[in-house]
């Protein structure tokens, strides 16, 4: 975020928000297994609420422009993460046991 000519960060040890959560989600269920990776990628995908700065009224701050466009590369790079987190929850729901339980308590049917 610029404000003047200062550029200030988030320190995310500090300060939390959906986004931070949701790459680190996706990011933990690239790395497990199962019913494991079948939450992560379904915690991740609960967080997606929409395009992010896509709502009517967003204030225009300089560091949401990208070029002549709002916000458009992180607006498709976040879509693309949204779309590949759905693809890769569908793959384990596939190849799961269909035995097998997440801790939502859903049974994920096979095939």
């Amino acid at each position: 975020m610029s404000v003047g000519e200062c550029v200030i960060g988030v320190n995310p040890d500090v300060i939390s928000s959906n986004v931070h959560e949701f790459l680190e989600l996706l990011s933990c269920a690239r790395t497990l297994d199962g019913a494991n990776a079948i939450q992560a990628y379904e915690e991740a995908l609960a967080l997606y609420a929409g395009d992010l700065l896509g709502r009517a009224g967003m204030p225009n701050y300089r560091w949401t422009y990208d070029s002549a466009h709002i916000a458009l590369t992180l607006r498709s790079d976040y879509q693309r993460m949204q779309r590949d987190a759905r693809l890769h929850l569908a793959d384990r729901r596939r190849t799961s046991d269909p035995t097998t339980r997440p801790a939502s308590g859903v049974l994920v049917p096979s095939g």
